[in-house]
């Protein structure tokens, strides 16, 4: 998986999919946990088990925060604000 590009590193790269950063978020409050590349072309699955429950997450697109004074990413390159995208790539 590579983030913040929708291109594989080169033409000896297969991409699968391109898509979008995303990360856990649970009950409102940002935990450490996983980044994964969700498919552009993925399509939502209907609950079948109700409300979410106090074990439940949910999936928040990974958003970029620049700082010009350090801290952050530069602002030149990561507009702040703008969701990161990814690709899936295999050799």
């Amino acid at each position: 998986m590579i983030p913040a590009k929708q291109t594989c590193p080169s033409s000896e790269w297969t991409l699968e999919y391109r898509g979008y950063l995303m990360a856990e978020r649970s009950h409102s409050v940002h935990h450490k946990s996983m980044f994964i590349c969700m498919d552009h072309d993925s399509q939502p699955v209907p609950s079948s088990s109700g409300p979410a429950g106090a074990n439940s997450a949910r999936l928040v697109l990974v958003e970029g925060k620049c700082s010009t004074t350090g801290g952050g990413l530069p602002c030149g390159t990561y507009p702040d604000g703008n969701e990161f995208t990814c690709a899936v790539c295999t050799l």
